[in-house]
This record gives structure tokens, C-alpha cells and sequence, in this order.
């Protein structure tokens, strides 16, 4: 079994995970080293191999099992993504069932490859997921949040935290694939008239 491994910020800070065989690994979350990146896409490159057959089963042949389908696959990534990025780094959430392995660019846009590649998702709480899905907020080159206009300002309140939990020093992990799909999600799903930076 793939060792659990923790990379990218999070609200809880690096942390050290062991695998089945009790062999201690250590990454610091945020690093900008390619050995450290290429590790954590080997892993998930293991663990969507090992979760692949389920994935593919389901029959294709109506809505309600296209569906089926997609909340299987939804579930397999969410999984891998709490392997490596252990809670929501907004509101560091870590209970499973309000988690949501985001898609960046969503599921009725993607090819079978872009489905199901941990790069194209984002774990996220239920508000930042909602959010994130109708374009309220995106995510720019560093992985920092930007918030459009048209969020309610009592949305934007609570996803802005407090002196007791600021989120402006937070971001999700960012890789080369990931950003490719955060520039299709600013550029395709963003509401970005006159919308201004969270972290400014």
C-alpha cells in the first residue's frame, strides 16, 4: 500500500504520516522542490491505478449510471486528495462527509483522463466547493483565493475568517497541471467583473 504522504498548506501546518511498514516520511508542505512534487504525483499515480477497475466498471449505458459513475469517481478522488492534503485549508475541516474533492474544470467538460486526475481537484469544504463550483471564487498562480464581486457579502464574512483564523496567508498546493486548470476555470467559470484579490 502507497505510503500516506502530507504535502501542500494546510491549517494544522507539516505533519508526518507513517506508512504500513512504520517507515517515517517527512515533507514540508511548502515546498518548491521537484523531487517533492514528483513524489506526491507518484503517489497518486499508485493509488488511482489501484482504484481504477471500480472506477471504470460502472455501465455507461443510462443517466442514472453515468451519475453513479461520476459520484464513484468523485468519492476515489476525494480519498486520494485526503491522503495528501488532509483537510480544507480555508476552514480546516478534516470530517470526510463534509469534504468535496472540488473538480477545477468540471466533470461534463473533461475527457475520461481529466476526470479522474487528482491535479483537476481540489479538496474543499462544502461552502468553498459550492462557491468554487459557481464561480465565486477561483484561485490564482500561487494557489492564493480571489473572491468575485457578486458573492454576498455574508458569504464572503464567513469565508474571509476572522483575527482568530485568517485565511490570507492560505493557499492549496499547486502544481504545473493544476494551475493549466485553474487558468481554464478563471478564464471559463470565474465571475470576475471588477473582482478583487482576498489577499490584498
Amino acid at each position: 500500500m502507497a505510503a500516506q504522504i502530507i504535502l501542500g498548506r494546510s491549517a494544522t501546518g507539516p505533519q508526518e504520516w507513517k506508512d504500513e511498514n512504520d517507515t517515517s516520511l517527512k515533507f514540508l508542505r511548502e515546498s518548491d522542490n521537484l523531487e517533492v512534487r514528483n513524489e506526491r504525483e507518484n503517489v497518486f499515480k499508485r493509488l488511482k491505478e489501484k482504484y481504477e477497475d471500480q472506477i471504470n466498471n460502472p455501465s455507461k449505458r443510462t443517466e442514472v449510471e453515468r451519475l453513479g459513475k461520476q459520484r464513484i469517481g468523485q468519492n476515489i478522488l476525494r480519498d486520494l486528495l485526503l491522503q495528501s492534503e488532509e483537510c480544507c485549508p480555508f476552514t480546516g475541516i478534516k470530517c470526510k462527509e463534509l469534504l468535496h474533492a472540488s473538480h477545477i474544470k468540471p466533470w461534463k467538460d473533461c475527457n475520461d483522463d481529466e476526470r479522474l486526475d487528482p491535479d483537476n481537484c481540489i479538496l474543499l469544504s462544502s461552502l468553498w466547493d459550492a462557491a468554487f463550483d459557481k464561480g465565486l471564487v477561483t484561485f490564482d498562480s500561487e494557489g492564493k483565493p480571489k473572491i468575485s464581486v457578486y458573492l454576498c457579502k455574508e458569504a464572503k464574512d464567513i469565508m474571509m475568517g476572522n483575527e482568530n483564523n485568517p485565511i490570507n496567508d492560505r493557499s492549496i498546493p499547486i502544481t504545473d497541471k493544476r494551475e493549466r486548470f485553474l487558468e481554464w476555470h478563471r478564464g471559463k467559470i470565474f465571475r470576475e467583473s471588477n473582482n478583487w484579490d482576498l489577499c490584498t
